[in-house]
């Protein structure tokens, strides 16, 4: 809503959530805003169990220890056992002593000093066919759904695109606009690469993964 508001109103800013096309960011309003200036630290949570953890596991977990979601960033998934989390700067210590298990799994937490730029190119290359550049027919493609499912996404404000939350079904999406819908994944809108015999478009995305 805020990027929302920022663009309506011309206004210019940066934003910025531990790494490049982040989901959950902070917004920066000054034209000289650096990597260092936003008050995010990445945390590292290794398993010591064999059990497959979830996004959901990282996150109940995290709640689970009184944090508010509004306190936490993304949640990368390296692997099965493994994940780093993005969390406010004055919360980060606390996170590191208090979070003991994820799921029913004993963990290790540690501040992550890998390079959390290679978060931005977890992606594949996929295609979808459409009838139309809308964003409900997009989200309806790439995730699989009925356009009334899309619809609703939209509707409980589940879509974002280019961290701008989306209010109308009927937005026109564009070469390399970035939409995120919480649950689903995060995407990058690509070329169109030509047309079917019912004159559906073939339009490259690229999936976060």
């Amino acid at each position: 809503m805020a990027c929302s508001y920022l663009s309506n109103k011309n206004i210019s800013y940066n934003v910025y959530g531990g790494y490049d096309n982040a989901d959950r960011v902070y917004i920066c309003l000054s034209s000289d805003c650096s990597e260092s200036s936003y008050p995010i630290t990445a945390i590292s949570v290794r398993s010591k169990g064999k059990k497959a953890l979830s996004h959901r596991d990282y996150l109940g977990s995290l709640m689970g220890i009184g944090l508010k979601r509004e306190c936490i960033g993304d949640i990368i998934i390296l692997n099965d056992t493994n994940a780093v989390v993005f969390v406010r700067d004055e919360i980060s210590s606390y996170v590191i002593s208090e979070l003991t298990k994820v799921g029913n799994e004993s963990v290790v937490v540690s501040e992550f000093y890998g390079n959390t730029d290679e978060f931005s190119n977890r992606i594949i290359e996929e295609q979808c066919i459409v009838t139309s550049m809308r964003v409900d027919n997009i989200i309806s493609s790439i995730v699989n759904c009925s356009r009334s499912q899309a619809t609703d996404l939209i509707s409980n404000k589940m879509v974002f695109v280019n961290h701008c939350q989306v209010i109308k079904p009927s937005l026109i999406l564009a070469d390399s606009d970035i939409v995120s819908i919480r649950g689903k994944g995060k995407f990058i809108i690509g070329n169109i690469l030509g047309k079917t015999k019912r004159e559906r478009l073939i339009l490259s995305i690229s999936r976060y993964v």
